[in-house]
């Protein structure tokens, strides 16, 4: 074991020894691309875009600043903002079905199961005798078709889903640059830090007295 004390100065370290935007663009944007087409090149489709889905909530809180437990609230919001821009058709995937009011559909389907090694669910939709399925792949119709659904079914082209990905870590390291969009009263900088510094907090550590060490340390809580 090691004392809380050595393990919250490692923790500081990581999350104060680049700039957000250095963090992003210098670290993440060129070894995440490295690992993820690399699992491309093993045709891991299942595992690439349920990495990929992760890293939105992941993302998602940096962008909002979260210190309490993820979920697909991060990632809706990471795509929405970062993503969408970029292609429309986010905008319509975590409501395929027409039922759903929150979290995502898109990412309870292609997340949740396949990055525990499950096959990715279908959607139920109506009233229960009809699905959506999925169709993932780098052929012509899912190219055609991308973030689509058609004929009943969501089409996910795996080249575009990585090359649109990291276009929006791009776009978020621009973001953080600029560092001008106040949300809850932070900056986007002190928000990504304020997110890090969480991510680290020891299971079963009360969230309060982990803010507490980060605090004393400079992070912005």
């Amino acid at each position: 074991m090691v004392l809380l004390a050595e393990y919250a100065n490692w923790a500081a370290k990581q999350v104060l020894s680049l700039a957000p935007h250095e963090r992003v663009q210098e670290d993440w944007i060129p070894n995440w691309s490295r690992t993820l087409r690399a699992i491309q090149r093993a045709k891991g489709i299942f595992e690439l875009l349920s990495i990929i889905c992760a890293r939105w909530e992941f993302l998602g809180s940096l962008y909002l600043g979260t210190i309490k437990d993820t979920s697909s609230k991060e990632a809706v919001e990471y795509v929405s903002r970062f993503l969408s821009p970029l292609n429309q058709n986010y905008r319509m995937i975590h409501n395929m079905s027409g039922q759903r009011t929150t979290s995502s559909e898109f990412f309870s389907m292609l997340r949740n199961q396949s990055l525990h090694g499950y096959t990715p669910a279908a959607i139920s939709v109506h009233d229960g005798t009809q699905v959506i399925a999925w169709w993932i792949g780098s052929d012509e119709q899912a190219q055609e078709h991308h973030l689509q659904i058609h004929n009943g079914v969501m089409h996910v082209d795996a080249n575009k889903f990585l090359s649109e990905f990291l276009a929006s870590l791009d776009r978020f390291g621009i973001y953080l640059v600029q560092d001008q969009d106040i949300i809850d009263g932070r900056t986007p900088s002190d928000r990504w830090r304020r997110g890090f510094w969480a991510r680290f907090k020891p299971k079963y550590m009360a969230k309060i007295a982990w803010m507490q060490e980060g605090y004393e340390r400079g992070i912005p809580t």
